[in-house]
């Protein structure tokens, strides 16, 4: 190798990093075997072309095991998150050798490849068992990340819509996520994704559902707002993937007796029992506050749309009493009063609806919405902000 500045640069005083080398080892190779380094043919000019004098000095370094594992990193992606839950359940009871003062603390570890390399990082505590102790390594080190030498899990590049995606359906109090499956998406055991919840919303908590039956391992993690899950059937386990069930339950807390909030649902991984991941189509929506709702549902009522400003679309939601039913109308005016959309004109039963408005083709200023629904009317402002 060879290395020289441009001219009419000039030369460089003092001592200094001219190169560095990086090598990797077969998995096979020994621990503690030693390797000479050793440099020749080694020549240096100064600025004006003549001759530096260099004497070349050997070096030794010695190898560790063939592996290094950062506890945790079980997918050795370089990150620890929820989607190092998905190698546990694949090799959940796999079993090898153990490392030598194995330790959590976040810092590269030398292990000796077991008879499925991959394996090997899953076992983040390094007792040489993949277990539920695992978990513990995962929750210490979550969000940590290393920049030694690591490899992304090998992903599906099909479309997206292909391969499947996430849908959020409102239930009783709660809202259930479900997955949809596309074409290329078989014998998928565990799944993993991101939940970012926006304003309005302050807590939420998870409970899981029955999708990939009883025996599997689960994972919640919430940092601020962000909140990462994980759910993994366990190797070799009879359990049937139940279509009709759901991934999770969510529950929301609402800031300051809120109607509505916003999340968005990122990073979705899902595994297959040969270890593939297939990246998964998130989505972002609107929730409504449920527990508030229950009171609104005794009487009529337009609530702010939210977000409010927006650009280009919000969403307004409105309330028809129990036991009550009617012709609503819900209609967009700019200011001049000239009416500018029709979002609603048809008959309703009792409930609680949701309505988006797109201002897409409307320029930025202060809009109205009116709803009539029999006798009951009301008029509420947007604003839309480009």
């Amino acid at each position: 190798m060879g290395i020289s500045r441009k001219s009419p640069s000039l030369g460089i005083n003092g001592s200094g990093v001219i190169v560095r080398v990086k090598f990797r080892v077969s998995g096979n190779v020994s621990g503690s075997q030693k390797v000479r380094f050793s440099l020749s043919n080694v020549k240096a000019n100064n600025s004006n072309g003549g001759s530096i004098i260099l004497t070349p000095l050997g070096s030794t370094s010695e190898i560790g095991s063939g592996m290094v594992v950062w506890p945790g990193d079980t997918n050795n992606d370089g990150i620890v998150n929820q989607s190092d839950i998905l190698p546990l359940g694949l090799y959940w009871g796999a079993t090898g050798s153990s490392r030598n003062n194995a330790s959590l603390k976040w810092e590269a570890q030398s292990a000796n490849p077991w008879s499925n390399s991959k394996a090997t990082y899953a076992d983040a505590t390094g007792d040489g068992v993949v277990n539920q102790a695992e978990i513990s390594a995962i929750g210490l080190n979550c969000n940590k990340q290393h920049s030694g030498s690591f490899s992304k899990p090998s992903t599906s590049q099909a479309d997206l819509s292909i391969n499947g995606q996430l849908q959020l359906v409102s239930s009783a109090n709660a809202y259930r996520i479900k997955l949809l499956k596309g074409n290329e998406l078989e014998d998928v055991i565990g799944l993993s994704f991101t939940l970012r919840y926006k304003t309005n919303i302050k807590d939420v908590s998870f409970n899981s559902g029955k999708y990939f039956g009883e025996n599997v391992i689960k994972y919640y993690n919430k940092v601020n707002n962000v909140a990462g899950y994980s759910i993994v059937q366990k190797a070799n386990c009879k359990n049937l993937i139940d279509e009709n069930e759901f991934i999770a339950e969510l529950h929301f807390a609402f800031n300051n007796d809120a109607e509505m909030g916003c999340i968005s649902i990122e990073n979705v991984e899902a595994m297959d029992k040969t270890g593939k991941i297939f990246e998964l189509q998130g989505f972002t929506a609107d929730v409504i506050n449920t527990s508030l709702s229950k009171n609104r549902m005794s009487e009529y009522n337009l609530s702010q749309n939210y977000p409010n400003p927006f650009n280009p679309t919000t969403t307004i939601s409105y309330t028809v009493p129990t036991n009550v039913s009617g012709k609503v109308t819900l209609k967009v005016y700019d200011v001049l009063g000239n009416e500018i959309a029709t979002l609603v004109d048809e008959q309703k039963q009792s409930g609680i609806y949701e309505v988006l408005f797109d201002g897409s083709n409307f320029s930025s200023g202060i809009y109205f919405y009116k709803i009539t629904i029999n006798e009951f009317s009301d008029m509420k402002k947007l604003i839309l902000i480009k």
